[in-house]
């Protein structure tokens, strides 16, 4: 934003510039709203058909309440239709060394220690949860749970998701990797929950600093935004 100093003595005014959306320092929010919308907003960044899975009680709490706490609202809403019915499994290729073969010997890896025959480098395919499209779900639960201000009756359906992908891995999610995904059809639930928490895990920054001032943001510039 652009400060100004304001004709009342004391005062200072503000005045936006390309980007919308949140900030939140310590006591509280800088709020800049577009004008097209941010609903509209959230369709030009790629949430597929937002009117068919956000409600006019969500858009309101989007648009004229809390932002961070309507993010958090419909993280938990698209996570639950995702995997509200169970987890999707998928096959993952493991390279480890093992005890007991399983699967095919890697025989790269095996020659490093050709003269021991115990354990065995072996790569195999196992069929868990632990894939990269919960992974990407997990790393924007957690992400959200670290915000303040999230409703307690939100913030416990969060904890309840999360407890959901315990045998999912809590690593870095690959952003890459869910630009080009497209889903099956066993997975196209899950098109809602990808597409939002691949624009929470880029746009949601929780570490912001100046001075002595810390906040989190949520920011979007409406110059790149309109370019793309």
């Amino acid at each position: 934003v652009v400060l100004e100093p304001s004709p009342i003595r004391g005062f200072w005014r503000l005045r936006a510039q390309a980007k919308v959306g949140a900030v939140r320092f310590d006591g509280f929010d800088l709020i800049i709203r577009p004008k097209a919308g941010l609903e509209n907003v959230f369709y030009l960044m790629g949430i597929d058909r937002p009117r068919i899975w956000w409600s006019n009680d969500e858009l309101d709490l989007l648009v004229h309440h809390d932002l961070f706490a309507g993010i958090a609202r419909l993280l938990a809403h698209s996570v639950e239709r995702a995997i509200g019915c169970g987890v999707q499994h998928g096959y993952v290729e493991r390279c480890e060394p093992l005890v007991a073969l399983r699967g095919r010997v890697d025989p790269r890896e095996q020659l490093g220690h050709p003269y021991a025959a115990i354990p065995t480098t072996c790569r195999y395919d196992e069929y868990t949860p632990d894939t990269k499209l919960n992974q990407l779900i997990r790393a924007a639960l957690s992400r959200v749970l670290r915000l303040s201000g999230v409703p307690g009756t939100v913030r416990r359906t969060l904890h309840l998701q999360l407890s959901l992908l315990e045998e999912v891995s809590p690593v870095e999610a690959d952003l890459q990797w869910a630009d080009k995904w497209q889903p099956s059809r066993l997975e196209r639930r899950y098109l809602p929950a990808v597409q939002l928490s691949t624009l929470i895990l880029r746009r949601l920054v929780l570490s912001e600093a100046a001075g002595s001032t810390r906040a989190h943001s949520f920011l979007v510039d409406m110059n790149q935004l309109y370019e793309r």
